[in-house]
C-alpha cells in the first residue's frame, strides 16, 4: 500500500475533501522518487565506469610491469655475473696497487721537499713548487701530505730538474752554495750569495769569485 493510499484510508470519508492536496502530495512524492532513482542510477553508472577504468588501467600497466620485472631480473643477473667476474677482482687489485704506489710516490716527494727546505738555495726555489705555505712563507709540513696528485707530480718534476743542475748539492763547511739557475746572471747570483754569507771565510770566497767574474 502506497503512502497516499494509507492517508486516504486514515481520512476515511474526509478523503474526498482533501483529494486536491493528496494529489499534490502524491505528485511531489513521485517527483522525489524519480530523482532518487536517477541518483541511484548515476551512482551505479559511476561505479561501473570506475570498475571499467580500473580494469583498463590494470590491463595497460600489467605488461609494462612484467616487462620492467623481466628487465630487472636480467640486470640483476648481469650484476651477479660481474661480481663473480675474475676481471673485476683483477681491476680491484690493480686499483689498490696503484693507490699504494701513488701513496709511496707522494711520501718520497714530500720527504725530498722537507730535506731540501733546509738547503740555502731552497728559499729562492720555493716559488717553483706547488706546496702549502704558512702565513710567514714557510712550508706547512702538516699539510704536505694533503697535496693533490697533480701538485705532487709537478713538484717531482721540479725536484728532478733542480737535482740535475746540482741545485741542492751538499755545501761543505765554509763552502759556497751553487748559484741557483733562473735567478739572474752569475754575477747577480754571487752578489746575492755575498749578501747572505754567514761567515767571514764564506764572504771572502764569494768576493773572490765575484771579482774573478767581474774582471773576466
Amino acid at each position: 500500500m502506497s503512502v497516499i493510499d494509507k492517508l486516504k484510508k486514515a481520512l476515511g470519508e474526509d478523503a474526498e475533501k482533501y483529494a486536491g492536496v493528496l494529489g499534490e502530495v502524491e505528485d511531489e512524492i513521485k517527483s522525489v522518487q524519480s530523482k532518487f532513482e536517477r541518483i541511484q542510477q548515476d551512482l551505479t553508472d559511476v561505479k561501473n565506469e570506475s570498475i571499467e577504468r580500473r580494469k583498463k588501467i590494470r590491463d595497460e600497466l600489467t605488461p609494462k610491469i612484467e616487462s620492467l620485472e623481466d628487465t630487472n631480473l636480467k640486470l640483476q643477473k648481469q650484476i651477479d655475473e660481474f661480481d663473480n667476474d675474475p676481471l673485476k677482482t683483477e681491476v680491484e687489485t690493480l686499483k689498490q696497487q696503484n693507490e699504494k704506489l701513488v701513496g709511496q710516490f707522494k711520501t718520497t716527494v714530500t720527504s725530498k721537499i722537507k730535506e731540501f727546505s733546509k738547503h740555502p738555495n731552497f728559499g729562492k726555489a720555493v716559488r717553483k713548487f706547488k706546496i702549502p705555505l704558512t702565513e710567514d712563507g714557510k712550508i706547512n709540513e702538516d699539510k704536505l701530505g694533503e697535496m693533490p696528485n697533480e701538485d705532487v707530480l709537478h713538484n717531482s718534476e721540479i725536484i728532478n730538474e733542480l737535482e740535475e743542475l746540482d741545485y741542492f748539492a751538499p755545501v761543505k763547511p765554509g763552502g759556497v752554495p751553487p748559484i741557483p739557475p733562473g735567478t739572474g746572471t752569475k754575477i747577480d747570483g754571487l752578489r746575492e750569495q755575498l749578501k747572505n754569507a754567514k761567515t767571514p771565510q764564506e764572504r771572502d770566497k764569494i768576493a773572490e769569485q765575484l771579482q774573478s767574474q767581474q774582471t773576466a
